[in-house]
C-alpha cells in the first residue's frame, strides 16, 4: 500500500527514528507519555481535534480512500507491526520507506 502524502510520511519516518518517542503497544498514547507508531503520527499533526483519531491519521498519511471512506484496513499493517509483532520504531520506519512511499 502506497501512502500518498509523501511530505507527512517523511516527517513520520523521521519522528519514528528520532528517539524522542517511547514506544507503547495497544494504544495511540498512554499516560506515561509513550505512543504506538500511529500515535507518533498523531503527535505530528497540527489539528488533533478530530474525534476519529485513526481516520485523521489515515487522511494525514494519505491512505487511499475506498469509495467515500478512508481505508482503516490500511492502518492495520502498522498496528500489526507495532502491537502484535513488537517491531521497533526503526523497523517500522524502514518498512514505511521500503514499501509505502510513492
Amino acid at each position: 500500500m502506497k501512502l500518498s502524502n509523501t511530505e507527512n510520511v517523511k516527517k513520520w519516518v523521521a519522528a519514528l527514528r528520532s528517539g524522542k518517542y517511547k514506544q507503547a503497544q495497544f494504544a495511540m498514547h498512554k499516560s506515561d507519555g509513550s505512543h504506538c507508531c500511529l500515535g507518533v503520527a498523531r503527535e505530528l499533526m497540527e489539528d488533533k481535534s478530530d474525534a476519529d483519531a485513526y481516520g485523521a491519521v489515515a487522511r494525514w498519511l494519505g491512505i487511499p480512500n475506498e469509495g467515500d471512506l478512508i481505508s482503516y484496513g490500511g492502518l492495520d499493517k502498522f498496528v500489526q507491526l507495532n502491537d502484535h509483532f513488537n517491531q521497533s520504531f526503526a523497523h517500522i520506519a524502514d518498512y514505511v520507506e521500503d514499501e509505502c512511499l510513492e
